[in-house]
């Protein structure tokens, strides 16, 4: 399927009808966005992170050159 017309950019304001409340809900719950004390909660579940770390494969053999 083709067309002719350009197709115009999702324009949030415009074309996502939002209030202020919904706009600075959604700025301080962005995805990605951990904060130390929830990064160390999600790493503290991780039973033997010391023993998995060290037992991780590294590699071997001569550097990589360019």
């Amino acid at each position: 399927m083709s067309s002719k017309k350009p197709s115009d950019l999702l324009d949030l304001a415009r074309d996502l009808p939002t209030t202020p409340e919904d706009i600075q809900f959604l700025r301080e719950n962005r995805p990605g966005r951990l904060t130390f004390e929830e990064l160390q909660a999600i790493v503290d579940q991780i039973p033997n992170l010391q023993e998995i770390l060290r037992r991780r494969p590294v590699p071997q053999g001569e550097p990589f050159e360019l």
